[in-house]
C-alpha cells in the first residue's frame, strides 16, 4: 500500500511513532516540507495537477484527454495545459534541481 500523508509536524510525529508502535514495516519515500508563505505550487497549480493526477491525465497512456481535464476543471484547454505545465516544472525543479 502507498499513500500521502499531509499533516503538521506534530502530527507527522505522532503518525510515525503510531507506526512504530504497531510493529507493522513500512518505508519512508519521502518528505516534503513546506510552509504556507513559501508553498512550491500556487493553490490553482495544486488544485489542476491533482485533478490531472487523478483523472488519469497524467498515466502513459492517457484516461482522459486534455479537453475532458480542462472541461473538469472549468477552464480552457490552453490554460489547463499551460497550469500544469507551469506547476509540473516547478515541481521537477525543486525535486531534481533543488531551486524553486
Amino acid at each position: 500500500m502507498e499513500f500521502d500523508l499531509t499533516a503538521t509536524r506534530d502530527q507527522f510525529d505522532a503518525f510515525g511513532t503510531s507506526l512504530e508502535a504497531s510493529g507493522l514495516q513500512y518505508d519512508l519515500l519521502s518528505v516534503v516540507r513546506t510552509d504556507e508563505k513559501s508553498a512550491l505550487l500556487t493553490d490553482r497549480q495544486r488544485e489542476c495537477l491533482t485533478v490531472a493526477l487523478r483523472q488519469g491525465y497524467l498515466e502513459v497512456p492517457r484516461e482522459c484527454t486534455l479537453a475532458e481535464l480542462a472541461d473538469e476543471l472549468g477552464v480552457d484547454k490552453s490554460t489547463a495545459s499551460e497550469t500544469i505545465r507551469r506547476g509540473s516544472a516547478r515541481v521537477l525543479e525543486q525535486f531534481l534541481l533543488g531551486r524553486t
